[in-house]
């Protein structure tokens, strides 16, 4: 029984340790810079800035706002995620995210549905490298490479 106790304090005592930078729990706040397409667009160059807080090393909330201008229309949106995180070891973790947002276009405005994934390399407790796939309220698709900073 001493030897089961013993072995099941180290695992656990491992697997925490596996997991102490995975999805740094706190505030963030970032950066992304990358490409993305629309069909009423084209391809175009697109960037976001975000904010976000991690409650712990599987679940967040993140806000961002989106620019996206290709063929002489420019697209914004401020959307808002719920992040869920999938820590691979101590430095990579896989996310996915849905929710909602606002979305400004050459036609209109509307309030919509939107979607992440992607993954983090967490650099060290403050720092972050983030690939990220979005579909945006207003229907385009950003592929961004990012930085944060964890507070």
């Amino acid at each position: 029984m001493k030897k089961l106790l013993m072995t099941s304090v180290c695992m656990l005592s491992i697997a925490s340790f596996n997991f102490a930078n995975a999805a740094n729990p706190g505030a963030y706040a970032g950066l992304g810079l990358g490409g993305g397409y629309s069909s009423s667009s084209g391809s175009a160059f697109s960037g976001k800035l975000f904010y976000g807080f991690n409650f712990n090393q599987h679940v967040g909330i993140e806000g961002a706002y989106s620019n996206y201008s290709g063929n002489g229309n420019r697209v914004n949106s401020e959307t808002v995620l719920v992040k869920g995180y999938l820590p691979l070891n101590q430095q990579f973790d896989l996310f996915a995210g849905v929710g909602g947002g606002y979305g400004h276009f050459a036609s209109g405005s509307n309030w919509g549905a939107t979607a992440a994934a992607g993954v983090n390399y967490n650099i060290n407790s403050k720092a972050s490298a983030i690939l990220q796939y979005d579909r945006t309220v207003t229907h385009s698709n950003l592929v961004t490479l990012g930085a944060a900073y964890h507070f």
